[in-house]
């Protein structure tokens, strides 16, 4: 039986980070599966991922964070924005940096007035902000049938963004109450992590279910995977990143560039190319560097991302350790090409996860330059390779909808 799902989130697309690309993935399957999907989106442009799909959306304006919005530099402007923080501290509860808290009564008139006009049964509402699980959750006061689905993308009162860390007693028992409230009364609570259903599970014990941050139909279509086995390129070894890199980042890059830049690989040749980075900082480290065996395109359409990527011999990327048990979005883009993957071991899940599944290269920042070199020339010599038997498809957008699905009413 085919059901009716709201999907709540306020970042929708692959162009708006990791919350927008989640939903927008696990809506179109769900969509292409037969189910009647909606979404309520803050986003300003339309995905055109979804245009061309049965897809209903309604998007609101949101208001975002209020004293964020005053932009400029000089004094005035300085002392207006402080004063307009300070108002809101008086009236706002919990942190003043959740962008959803101004638009609760926007947010849940919107939701009342499709959940009514289409007979919604399901609702799934991601954060963070986290104040959209709050407020959506509350909805079952009103609808008593209402499944409501609450997916936990981060931690909520131990996350790192939105002011968490810096708040005072009083602010953070107000969102610890908001969090309980949440984990007590939505029907169903997905993790993006095994570490956020640990962390969840300290607050409130309950059934939590996880699902990763999935790998899309068109990667997969990409890949062409059939036909990867002989990929291989001739005369030079290229290296590719794709995406944002985190200032947090910022030394590992410094430390992995300075190994590429002093690479002995004998008669083959290397190149690293980065690919989608909107980062400043990282082109200055690159020039830095003055490495020549380095590039960057700032953007290209899928047709040409989905040729480098099969063109490329290995793929590189960086993750903080405070992440702890999260797996980068952008590992599961490199996964259905079946390349190794280069990372730096600072005892994340993603180390461990290449590690336990033999997918690639751990290198480690005690390591000095030529020991580090010569682990990457195994690499490039073709010594060192992606596991064949290792199978990605629990992780495929496909499996996972399926989940989705089955907690639907």
């Amino acid at each position: 039986m085919k059901k009716k799902v709201l999907i709540v989130s306020y970042k929708l697309g692959t162009n708006s980070g990791v919350g927008g690309r989640r939903w927008m993935l696990y809506g179109k399957e769900l969509a292409l599966s037969g189910n009647s999907v909606y979404f309520l989106t803050a986003e300003k442009q339309i995905p055109d991922e979804l245009s061309m799909l049965s897809v209903n959306i309604r998007r609101y304006d949101s208001k975002g964070v209020p004293f964020e919005t005053i932009k400029g530099q000089g004094l005035f402007i300085r002392i207006l924005r402080r004063l307009y923080k300070l108002a809101l501290s008086v009236i706002t509860p919990g942190t003043l940096f959740d962008s959803a808290k101004y638009d609760k009564r926007k947010v849940l008139a919107a939701c009342r007035a499709i959940i009514e006009k289409e007979g919604i049964g399901n609702v799934i509402v991601t954060g963070a902000p986290f104040s959209l699980l709050y407020n959506v959750v509350g909805l079952k006061k009103e609808f008593k049938q209402l499944n409501v689905v609450c997916d936990f993308r981060d931690k909520w009162t131990q996350g790192f963004h939105y002011g968490f860390l810096a708040l005072n007693q009083r602010r953070r028992k107000y969102e610890e109450s908001c969090e309980i409230e949440v984990l007590k009364n939505a029907d169903v609570i997905a993790t993006a992590s095994p570490d956020i259903e640990a962390y969840l599970q300290l607050k409130y014990q309950r059934d939590y279910v996880l699902l990763y941050n999935p790998i899309s139909r068109e990667m997969i279509e990409i890949a062409d995977f059939d036909g990867l086995a002989s990929t291989r390129n001739v005369g030079i070894f290229k290296l590719v990143h794709i995406g944002n890199i985190h200032e947090g980042c910022q030394d590992y890059i410094e430390k992995f560039l300075e190994v590429w830049c002093h690479l002995s690989t004998g008669f083959k040749s290397t190149e690293l190319i980065f690919i989608g980075s909107q980062n400043k900082w990282v082109n200055d480290v690159i020039i830095a560097s003055s490495a020549s065996n380095v590039r960057t395109l700032n953007s290209v359409d899928q047709a040409t991302l989905g040729l480098l990527l099969k063109e490329a011999d290995g793929f590189l990327l960086f993750n903080r350790s405070e992440l702890g048990k999260s797996l980068p979005t952008k590992l599961f883009d490199y996964l259905p090409f079946r390349k190794p993957i280069v990372t730096y071991d600072n005892g994340t899940e993603l180390c461990n996860f290449i590690r336990s599944n033999n997918l690639g290269l751990l290198l480690s920042e005690n390591n000095s330059l030529s020991e580090s070199g010569s682990l990457l020339n195994e690499l490039i010599e073709g010594d060192l390779e992606f596991n064949d038997g290792f199978d990605y498809r629990q992780m495929t957008v496909k499996s996972q909808a399926e989940i989705i699905a089955g907690f639907l009413k």
